[in-house]
């Protein structure tokens, strides 16, 4: 369950402009050490996904962080910019 911690981090962390794969990855290492890499490889073991204790505790701790910058631009706390990758014909 995310926090005010979380969201109050999530402020403090987002910087104007950034891409949000480098916000995922600032986050998440501000919320690695809250990830017991024991548990976070059982977890991803019951979903199918074998990875080293500390490659899982990295793999939870960016979902988080993801999850966290989508609760805040559902909750206006931050705004995500929608741009177009080019392809597809979109614009």
């Amino acid at each position: 369950m995310l926090s005010e911690a979380d969201y109050k981090l999530l402020r403090d962390t987002v910087k104007s402009g950034e891409a949000v794969l480098d916000l995922v990855d600032r986050l998440a290492e501000k919320i690695v050490d809250r990830v017991d890499p024991e548990i976070a490889a059982e977890a991803l073991s019951r979903s199918g996904i074998r990875v080293p204790p500390e490659e899982a505790r990295w793999y939870i701790a960016r979902l988080i962080a993801s999850w966290l910058i989508e609760a805040g631009d559902y909750w206006g706390l931050i705004r995500l910019r929608k741009h177009s990758s080019g392809k597809g014909g979109e614009s």
